[in-house]
């Protein structure tokens, strides 16, 4: 606290939203973008999620859920690709 201001709440100036999602629509957003991912890459649901949580996409997705959740299924599924192949991924 500093002047009874919590300043851990401010990063660069931009006060972080201290939003809490539940499990359950997380647990959802992850399952519709892994099918969605799947369709585009002509797999399986099984094969998608093996892919993605090998290559840490599926932390990634979960960790930035807050904002992956407001865009269009193809922008995320499009930078889920990215993030695989910058870690390995040949899909």
């Amino acid at each position: 606290m500093f002047g009874g201001f919590d300043i851990s709440l401010y990063i660069c100036g931009v006060k972080q939203s201290m939003v809490m999602y539940s499990s359950r629509d997380i647990i959802e957003f992850i399952i519709v973008i892994v099918g969605e991912f799947a369709k585009r890459h002509g797999m399986s649901d099984t094969l998608a999620f093996r892919y993605l949580d090998k290559y840490a996409a599926i932390s990634y997705l979960k960790n930035n859920y807050g904002i992956a959740h407001t865009l269009p299924f193809n922008d995320v599924v499009d930078s889920l690709s990215i993030y695989c192949k910058t870690r390995g991924g040949n899909v």
